[in-house]
């Protein structure tokens, strides 16, 4: 008897340690009810009561996706509008995939080659849309340990300029294309505005191929 409830409580554990293999293993969940939209908000202390209270902000987000990857990186795509009228920039990004992300767009060298580039920002001008799509502009998640795959989401975040932020749940999807090469020595400068896109050919990031559409 002692023998059996030995060998059911090791196969418990055994279970448990491979569910967390696997959950390590996999950047994120299968989105049985996603959301492709969302909208910025912004949290602030109400003094009277000391409870945070979310305000809507200008952008919203429509037609996320991301390329389904077995890790190393990939690209987050969709569509930013701008619905107040002033110019809203986008700063930063964050993802629950990886510690790195970075904004990215597509520029063109003295040799006419296309090559992808960080970028401080996004800028999305007043009541318009800035698209964000495989040889155009883009998120990157960089350094990836874990996979995405067909079906799965992830949590990305946006943080604009005024500190506000835009939360969306981009699912993965099989994709291939176009590729980029990435121009990784090159400083983070200059803001990819609404409207910019270029397409692509070639694909290395630092050595790493990758493929946005």
């Amino acid at each position: 008897m002692k023998k059996f409830q030995a060998h059911h409580k090791l196969m418990a554990l055994s279970s448990v340690a491979l569910a967390g293999i696997l959950t390590l293993n996999a950047c994120g969940s299968t989105n049985t009810n996603s959301d492709s939209s969302a909208s910025a908000t912004s949290s602030s202390s109400a003094a009277a009561s000391g409870s945070a209270q979310s305000s809507s902000g200008p952008l919203k987000i429509e037609n996320t996706w991301a390329k389904a990857t077995d890790g190393g990186m990939t690209g987050v795509f969709g569509k930013i509008t701008n619905t107040s009228d002033h110019d809203v920039k986008v700063v930063s990004a964050t993802s629950t995939a990886t510690d790195e992300v970075q904004l990215h767009t597509t520029v063109k060298d003295s040799n006419g080659s296309t090559k992808m580039q960080q970028v401080q920002e996004f800028t999305v001008k007043a009541g318009e849309t800035l698209e964000l799509k495989p040889g155009g502009n883009h998120i990157m998640l960089m350094g990836l340990n874990c996979s995405l795959s067909a079906g799965a989401s992830t949590t990305v975040t946006l943080k604009t300029e005024d500190g506000a932020t835009l939360e969306f749940k981009p699912e993965a999807r099989d994709y291939s294309g176009a590729k980029e090469e990435y121009q990784g020595d090159a400083q983070s400068t200059g803001s990819a505005s609404a409207g910019a896109s270029a397409s692509a050919s070639g694909d290395s990031h630092d050595g790493h191929e990758h493929g946005h559409g």
